[in-house]
């Protein structure tokens, strides 16, 4: 069903992502061995990847990172594959986890694709895991192929040591496929036949503003016409959508949150943001904590950078929750935060093994 928020697996089930699964195909054709697929949250990514996936057969392991974090979750599904030799009764986590890259540096043959969803979301245990089996994949050839999945590739990046000094990946080794929003013709038949195969029907207007308003991002089309099916209006549809998007800024660091109302509000060039985030905390942000908080966002795709200099918010949706915002309440949050921890809003979410 189009309007399902579960991911889409057949090909038919996607709309406007012919030349997304044609990039994946080039997996196949030399691209890679690091492949990370990206994009902003509700933009298909693991739509298109199942989709690629299934049709491309049954040589893949696929992990959902955001509930198997640990590295012992992905070696397990290795060893349920058969991929990994079981030693049995009394192998030590040790040897397992040299196993598992053992099997990327050495396995040969036809392409096996080991996917990893929302791969930023691991453990560090297994990001050290992934990071060793990308260097197994990159510098010894095998046939293994890592595929990671990410809406904060900047993250990802930065836990897997991606062009640090001393560590061995870098930029170069990845071959990325980044979705960005659906071409508007594809948006607008996407919720016309997701409404359709629910025995609904809204005036072209109506659906043409409901693309506008959600950039046609197709994981807010679907929410939009999953409530209009069950009898929501479209306005009202639209307010549970920003409510939804406010409830996920506010899970963002404090002064990440008020970045993001002032960019929202207009001042969008680095020196107007920076000024206004500094009347907001009523004192001076040094250059270094003012870079440290829009880090926070580029690397989790919330705002871009545009040619021009200015940032934009990436989710008209996220736009217009940020501008209901109320900056009082972030700055009580950011007061107590460093009254009890004596950190700084911005920084990046621990790790747990």
């Amino acid at each position: 069903m189009l309007l399902d928020p579960a991911p889409k697996t057949k090909r038919e089930e996607l709309y406007g992502r012919d030349r997304e699964l044609w990039q994946l195909s080039l997996i196949d054709r030399g691209a890679g061995p690091l492949v990370l697929v990206s994009g902003i949250r509700r933009i298909g990514k693991t739509s298109l990847v199942k989709v690629f996936l299934g049709e491309r057969g049954d040589d893949h392991v696929f992990v959902d990172g955001s509930t198997a974090r640990r590295w012992t979750d992905l070696a397990n599904a290795l060893l349920e594959k058969g991929l990994v030799e079981d030693s049995g009764v009394g192998g030590s986590d040790s040897s397992l986890f040299e196993r598992v890259v053992e099997m990327a540096r050495r396995r040969r043959g036809k392409r096996f694709l080991l996917v990893v969803d929302e791969a930023h979301e691991m453990s560090r245990s297994g990001l050290r895991l992934l990071e060793e089996i990308a260097k197994a994949v990159v510098y010894e050839g095998g046939g293994v192929h890592l595929v990671l999945v990410s809406s904060a590739p900047g993250l990802l990046m930065d836990y897997l040591g991606v062009d640090k000094p001393g560590r061995a990946l870098r930029t170069t080794h990845f071959y990325e496929v980044r979705l960005g929003p659906l071409p508007r013709d594809a948006a607008t038949e996407l919720l016309r036949d997701g409404l359709r195969e629910l025995g609904v029907s809204l005036p072209d207007t109506v659906i043409e503003k409901a693309v506008d308003f959600f950039g046609a991002i197709p994981g807010w089309l679907v929410f939009f016409g999953r409530l209009v099916a069950e009898g929501a209006s479209p306005e009202t549809a639209y307010r549970l959508a920003v409510d939804e998007a406010l409830e996920e800024i506010r899970r963002l660091a404090p002064r990440s949150q008020l970045l993001l109302h002032v960019i929202a509000k207009g001042y969008d060039y680095w020196k107007a943001a920076k000024q206004a985030l500094e009347e907001l905390e009523g004192k001076p942000i040094s250059n270094n904590g003012f870079r440290k908080a829009v880090l926070h966002l580029e690397r989790r795709l919330i705002i871009m950078k545009k040619r021009m200099g200015e940032y934009v918010i990436t989710d008209p949706v996220y736009a217009r929750a940020a501008l209901k915002l109320k900056p009082e309440e972030v700055l009580s949050l950011l007061s107590r935060r460093r009254r009890g921890a004596g950190g700084v809003g911005g920084s990046s979410r621990a790790h747990n093994s």
